[in-house]
């Protein structure tokens, strides 16, 4: 979308992307990530209007690509097991449990069999018809 074409948007929807967008970004602080520059920029346009919520997420999941196969230290695993360990005691203590289709992704992710970025995917088609 180019700047001729942003969307107008009210000041509503721009306050309810910002706090959905801020939940998101302390949820997944929790989860011992932090954005990156790239990806709180495509944030910031998110909000302004520019990009949909489908644009917003296409642009996050082509950003975060990784087609070559990753090769994890022990050191990388264990740190990728407390993060999914800290994930899932959040998602605990907001009273739910991750499903067994969910751990399945996460055991995949910390042994490295996939990626961040698939990971997402997986995560996200897991539940696109939850809501």
């Amino acid at each position: 979308m180019n700047t001729e074409e942003i969307m107008k948007i009210s000041e509503e929807e721009r306050q309810r992307r910002i706090d959905d967008t801020n939940f998101a970004r302390g949820s997944v602080r929790l989860e011992g990530f932090i954005l990156s520059d790239e990806v709180e920029a495509l944030t910031a346009r998110y909000i302004e209007g520019e990009l949909t919520t489908e644009e917003h997420t296409a642009a996050i999941l082509k950003l975060c690509k990784q087609t070559e196969p990753i090769k994890i230290s022990d050191e990388v695993r264990k740190k990728r097991q407390a993060a999914v360990d800290i994930a899932r005691g959040s998602v605990r203590l907001e009273g739910f449990i991750l499903s067994p289709e969910a751990e399945a992704v996460h055991a995949q992710y910390v042994t490295g069999e996939i990626t961040a970025e698939e990971r997402m995917n997986a995560l996200i088609n897991l539940h696109k018809n939850d809501g």
